[in-house]
């Protein structure tokens, strides 16, 4: 009987070893060991808040509040990667005091801070601009900081006259001689996607930047297949005073596109996103200058003889003997920029070598040179005395945009002839000649309500042509007009209606006309 009990007693003392053993290391979240391998257990959550992965909408801003798509304006839709929040977002790769194999991550915890969400249509009141998720990624990026961002979009454009764009308005396309011609289309080309991070820099007290952003703006037009390319907007370092990578040009102003529902923008307009490595220094607290190089482009034509060459679109030719365009010493640009309560005015510049190389080998070169001035002015704050920050009302969040350009040799970061070959001309009779060429325009934004806004814009487009040899059918002259009305009926989302028209004017003086009417509809994400 003695024998008996001493084996049912260690029968059962075996049976409660491991269940003791396999909840303490659950507890612990370190590796256990079976006859199926390694494995680790970690302790969750009971209730995991899906709102923490869910990246916040911006603040409102004065100057980024309906939506446009040349720069998605639409709710801020280029978050500032300025911003900086602090993170107690949980560090991947431990547990307690325990190791965890980076196989798996650690899932996210619920802070006890995290507010509960409410009942009401619009309770989502944001969270931090730049969120930790380093516990969620298979590595050890414990001091970066991550965001995406974007907005999904649908866009329906009717053309009444034939346009060689049919889902941006781009003047410069409009048919000469014009015949008759209807054009519908819908299209999610709009639609964008970009990443941030954010890195200190303990050593020189800077933060490390990057951004990635894409649209679908590539490949195939609308209407001829279902689906769209990615095409790189942006992919640029930012750190200290510097700048490199894919960004927008320093001769352009992003901050003045108008809030339109079309991708192009006023004909005129200054911009250009290319390769550049700029410096940036604060003058003041109000006061910045910018220099950069940036990825050149002759941008030109030359007569073989029998007939006009544009140079292709690649800028390169390696026939031999062959005529070509060369682009060997980098753009050089610069800009001033002020910034105030009702305000910015922003004066900028550019430098750049124009080339032709005969098939001869004999070289041509031009210096080109521009300025662009472009601002920014809230009247109504202005004359009230108030501010036109946050908890602005409508009529103080209304604004003037402007732009004028002018210069020689730069139409290519003028957008509605960039390609066209009308930075120069070269024609052996007369050699390479420099064009001159000047794009302005005005928009006023009006805000009817916190949730109701118009823009009416008009820009112009102008290539003088006297001094070249150029056919008769070239491009001279743009107009363009817009006018919108654009709803926000809910947090992140957006409606809008636009009429447009342009017109396009060639060196003989024949014209032709567009009429556009869009529609949008766009949810940021």
């Amino acid at each position: 009987m003695a024998l008996k009990n001493r084996i049912v007693a260690s029968l059962l003392l075996a049976a409660a070893v491991p269940v003791s053993g396999s909840t303490a290391l659950a507890q612990t979240g370190v590796q256990q060991t079976t006859n199926r391998g390694t494995w680790e257990t970690v302790q969750s959550p009971a209730v995991q808040d899906s709102s923490q992965l869910i990246r916040p909408a911006d603040p409102v801003s004065t100057s980024n509040q309906t939506f446009n798509a040349g720069t998605s304006n639409y709710y801020n839709s280029y978050p500032n990667p300025q911003e900086q929040v602090e993170s107690g977002a949980p560090v991947q790769g431990s547990v307690g005091d325990q190791e965890v194999p980076f196989s798996r991550p650690t899932p996210p915890q619920i802070e006890s801070d995290t507010p509960p969400a409410g009942n009401v249509q619009n309770f989502f009141e944001g969270h931090e601009h730049v969120q930790d998720l380093s516990g969620l990624l298979p590595g050890r990026f414990e001091n970066t900081k991550y965001k995406w961002y974007g907005f999904a979009r649908l866009d329906a454009i009717y053309d009444f006259n034939p346009i060689g764009t049919t889902d941006m308005f781009v003047t410069s396309s409009i048919p000469i001689p014009q015949g008759e011609g209807q054009n519908f289309v819908l299209t999610p080309r709009y639609t964008r996607l970009g990443f941030d991070t954010e890195t200190p820099w303990e050593a020189c007290n800077w933060t490390i930047k990057t951004r990635i952003e894409m649209d679908f703006f590539n490949g195939n037009r609308s209407g001829a297949f279902g689906s769209f390319p990615i095409r790189l907007r942006f992919a640029w370092v930012d750190f200290g005073p510097f700048l490199i990578g894919q960004a927008a040009s320093l001769f352009m102003d992003y901050d003045v596109f108008p809030n339109v529902l079309d991708y192009e923008g006023p004909p005129g307009m200054v911009l250009m996103r290319q390769p550049i490595a700029a410096i940036r220094v604060p003058l003041g607290c109000r006061t910045k200058i910018a220099m950069g190089i940036e990825q050149p482009y002759s941008d030109i034509q030359w007569f073989d003889g029998a007939n006009w060459v544009l140079n292709p679109g690649s800028g390169i030719v390696t026939t031999a003997g062959a005529d070509r365009n060369i682009q060997d010493v980098p753009d050089l640009t610069g800009n001033w920029r002020y910034t105030g309560d009702f305000g910015h005015l922003q004066v900028a510049g550019i430098a750049r070598k124009i080339s032709f190389l005969s098939g001869a080998g004999l070289a041509d070169d031009e210096f080109g040179y521009g300025a662009n001035l472009t601002g920014t002015w809230h009247p109504w704050a202005h004359f009230m005395g108030c501010p036109s920050g946050e908890g602005a009302s409508p009529l103080q969040k209304s604004r003037f945009l402007w732009q004028y350009a002018s210069g020689e040799g730069i139409n290519r970061y003028i957008q509605d002839v960039n390609g066209l070959g009308l930075d120069a001309a070269f024609d052996p009779a007369t050699g390479l000649d420099l064009i001159r060429a000047s794009g302005w325009f005005m928009s006023y934004e009006h805000w009817w309500s916190q949730k109701w806004a118009s823009v009416l814009s008009y820009g112009v487009s102008e290539t003088e042509l006297d001094d070249t040899t150029l056919p008769a059918n070239t491009y001279a002259r743009a107009d363009y007009i817009t006018a919108n009305l654009i709803w926000l009926p809910v947090e992140r989302m957006g409606v809008g209606l636009e009429y447009m028209f342009g017109s396009r004017e060639n060196r003989d003086g024949q014209t032709g006309e567009a009429n556009r009417i869009q529609m949008a509809f766009q949810y940021k994400f």
